[in-house]
């Protein structure tokens, strides 16, 4: 393949990208077209690329050794924020942010020295296309990026001893100094996946100096912004389902907290992170020991202004933040009894994090007994029996 034809498959691939934007959140036709484009991209690029000739910048590789075990990890549920807060980190000069989520624990089993076309591939997607909306384009919609990459990137799995993700790490940052002719000294890299709280054990194992920042959010607005996104992707999972999973999700970041201490493990909320955006960042900065900057107050991603990952269009603003604080959408998605149900579920865990409604918000106080809500017909049905049993086992 020429240069020239490389240059077309940007172009073309750049208005797939227009068109799965059109039907974001939704994954149509023209998700599953690019995403198979793309594939076929990677293929080519790859066997274009020279790797013999390849010679990485001389500092590089010291540079990134020096961050390169100091990872921080978000934490959360899926749509409780992670994104927003990825993106306020996105451009603070001490920290590195990979883009959109890297499933770094689930991949991690996949992944093998062998497989570099596969490693290739899967980032190459999550540079174009990180999340489905824009700004797209990581490293810059030049495939002169994306071959740079995956030089380094083959550079670092075949001539040395880094774990497979740390390397991917790398190349990404190499890529992205390289491209600034410039080779600038960081603090941390930041890896965002939610439901990474789930494996903090496997992160701390691997990475001792390892930090987490955990953000949790209102449970009805969180569940009711999950509820939008099933329907839109036609997930075939119960509210009840979501509830149990948040339940355990906000369990163990309390059993994280506990065991890593706050110097270690840091906790903040969805509401107060919108509400008082610059008191939360400066908690975090504090956390991690680095210096406030103002940058941290606009979103971002590789520095471009980015656009909010919200399931409703009026909620979707680029380079700002919302504050939704305040917000009580969940009753559009939410009947009264549901909500009764959730908060009857989610008892301990709403209580120990200093959640609670006002009566004219949720109706008549709840019924805290968790028996009686188990015995409701429409709750035991909802949720799969495996779930069910280990969910009661932990009570």
């Amino acid at each position: 393949m020429k240069k020239d034809d490389l240059k077309k498959e940007i172009l073309f691939i750049d208005q797939l990208l227009k068109k799965r934007f059109e039907e974001y959140p939704e994954r149509g036709k023209w998700y599953d077209l690019l995403g198979k484009h793309l594939t076929k991209f990677s293929e080519r690029l790859i066997k274009y690329i020279d790797f013999d000739s390849f010679e990485p910048h001389p500092n590089v590789e010291q540079v990134c050794n020096s961050f390169s075990k100091r990872p921080i990890f978000i934490c959360g549920s899926m749509k409780s924020g992670t994104t927003l807060l990825s993106q306020l980190l996105d451009n603070h000069s001490d920290l590195f942010v990979l883009p959109g989520d890297s499933h770094f624990f689930h991949q991690y089993k996949r992944w093998d020295r062998n497989d570099f076309e596969g490693i290739v591939n899967y980032w190459i997607y999550r540079f174009i296309n990180p999340s489905g909306k824009e700004p797209f384009w990581f490293l810059g919609p030049d495939f002169n990026s994306l071959a740079i990459f995956s030089k380094y990137l083959n550079y670092f799995i075949n001539q040395t001893s880094y774990d497979i993700f740390v390397c991917v790490v790398m190349a990404v940052y190499s890529t992205l100094e390289e491209d600034e002719k410039k080779i600038s000294k960081k603090k941390y890299w930041v890896e965002k996946t939610p439901g990474n709280e789930l494996h903090v054990p496997f992160f701390t194992q691997k990475f001792p100096d390892a930090k987490f920042i955990h953000i949790i959010r209102d449970p009805l607005e969180n569940l009711a912004s999950l509820r939008k996104l099933t329907k839109l992707r036609k997930r075939n999972l119960s509210i009840y389902e979501d509830a149990l999973d948040m339940k355990k999700q906000f369990n163990a970041g309390r059993k994280n907290l506990k065991k890593l201490g706050d110097n270690k493990y840091h906790i903040i909320k969805y509401g107060k992170l919108v509400s008082e955006p610059e008191k939360v960042l400066n908690t975090i900065c504090q956390f991690l020991g680095i210096p406030f900057e103002k940058t941290l107050l606009e979103p971002t991603e590789n520095g471009v202004p980015a656009m909010s990952n919200s399931m409703f269009k009026d909620s979707r603003v680029r380079g700002k933040i919302i504050d939704q604080s305040r917000s009580t959408r969940f009753k559009n998605f939410l009947n009264q009894s549901t909500i009764q149900d959730i908060l009857a579920l989610m008892e301990p865990e709403v209580t120990y994090f200093g959640y609670s409604w006002d009566k004219e918000v949720i109706g008549h106080s709840h019924d805290t007994r968790l028996s009686k809500v188990l015995r409701k017909t429409k709750v035991m049905s909802a949720i799969s029996l495996k779930k069910g049993k280990r969910f009661i086992n932990n009570l």
